[in-house]
């Protein structure tokens, strides 16, 4: 039992311990019992938890290598056959995990795309992160891998690159970008092409590069006004508010708003109106910033 339970993580549930296990509830007390009373295993919330990681920890490694795959295994189809066994919102994340560490590529791939979706509305930036850079590790091991997630591999980068900024990344961030770009055909997919120069272009700006100020350059020639209006847009306002002064940043915030008040974007309208009058103001009326209102 406590072979089975290091293998469920820091905390595993009395009904998630009694599906791996295939015991029913009064089985698995019986089971249970003598590792609580002995301390190894302490009863928290609605499941059990080791009384110190390296217990656990010593345990999970003494598994034998078929022992542990078929163990992790079971752990991730015991969830996917009921995600109800592990918290709301944790069941794509605990089954990439069991995947991955049963060592079923595709089964991990596609477990932690999906988990990185939940993580993201989950407001999860470096779990999210974390389980696209599984993905894209995997990749090369599962030969239908676009396929299976409904992806191909220019969208997870640029899923990783989106994380990397949320997860405040930013060197991460630069290669992630630079990658999906090499990926990436200019002619056949200008917007995809200008939103990873502006996300590169804002982690060189955030890192104190001198160069940022040429990506988003490049971003905004991809992108003309009649064609993406609401990413021009926002390249027009990261170029406004980009450290050292751009010799036209306010021409890029009049412009800005002439489109957002075209589009009818309320948001993007009021963005324009702040930075225009970030450059009306008197120096003195100026708080310092190292970066202008949030796009």
């Amino acid at each position: 039992m406590l072979r089975v339970a290091s293998a469920g993580g820091e905390t595993t549930g009395h009904a998630l311990l009694g599906a791996v296990s295939g015991l029913d509830d009064a089985a698995l007390t019986r089971a249970v019992r003598p590792a609580v009373i002995a301390n190894v295993l302490h009863a928290r919330g609605d499941g059990y938890a080791f009384r110190h990681e390296l217990i656990r920890e010593a345990v999970h490694e003494d598994l034998l290598p078929g022992e542990h795959g078929r163990l992790h295994s079971r752990f991730a189809e015991a969830i996917d056959a009921d995600p109800t066994l592990v918290p709301p919102g944790r069941a794509a994340i605990e089954m990439a995990h069991h995947w991955h560490s049963a060592h079923d590529s595709a089964c991990a791939l596609i477990a932690a795309w999906q988990a990185a979706a939940q993580a993201g509305r989950a407001v999860a930036a470096a779990e999210r992160l974390s389980l696209l850079a599984r993905v894209l590790e995997l990749w090369d091991q599962v030969p239908d891998a676009a396929e299976r997630i409904g992806a191909d591999h220019g969208r997870v980068l640029e899923e990783a690159t989106a994380a990397a900024h949320d997860a405040g990344e930013f060197e991460r961030g630069i290669a992630l970008a630079t990658s999906a770009l090499r990926e990436l055909d200019p002619a056949a997919e200008p917007e995809r092409v200008a939103k990873l120069l502006e996300n590169r272009g804002q982690f060189k700006t955030k890192l104190g590069r001198k160069d940022y100020a040429r990506d988003l350059e490049d971003a905004l020639d991809y992108v003309p006004a009649d064609v993406s209006p609401a990413i021009r847009v926002d390249i027009l306002l990261a170029l406004a508010h980009c450290p050292p002064k751009v010799t036209n940043e306010r021409s890029y915030a009049e412009e800005a708003l002439a489109l957002a008040r075209r589009a009818g974007d309320e948001a993007k309208e009021a963005n324009a109106l702040l930075t225009l009058a970030m450059f009306n103001a008197d120096p003195g009326q100026q708080a310092p910033s190292d970066s202008g209102p949030s796009t």
